[in-house]
């Protein structure tokens, strides 16, 4: 599993469901530690889900739920520059 951070954003590269939702989970406890809060209500949070029809499944971080995105308003080319 990888991470990518950039300014406020977190987003993990997850192999398997389970790897994601720890990803998530850590990420809160993170944040827990480091006194900052995610703000899930402004819909700017969500997790893209690629591959075989796990996009129905129930994300959380912190016990709220996260919703489903079909998009991320970023380009990151296979360099990985922005």
């Amino acid at each position: 599993m990888g991470v990518l951070l950039y300014a406020d954003d977190f987003a993990p590269d997850a192999e398997t469901p389970e790897e994601l939702q720890r990803a998530s989970d850590l990420a809160g406890e993170y944040s827990k530690d480091f006194k900052f809060e995610f703000n899930l209500r402004k819909q700017k949070s969500g997790i893209m889900v690629f591959g075989d029809g796990r996009k129905n499944m129930q994300w959380k971080l912190l016990g709220d739920g996260i919703e489903v995105v079909e998009r991320y308003d970023v380009e990151i080319d296979q360099n990985l520059s922005w």
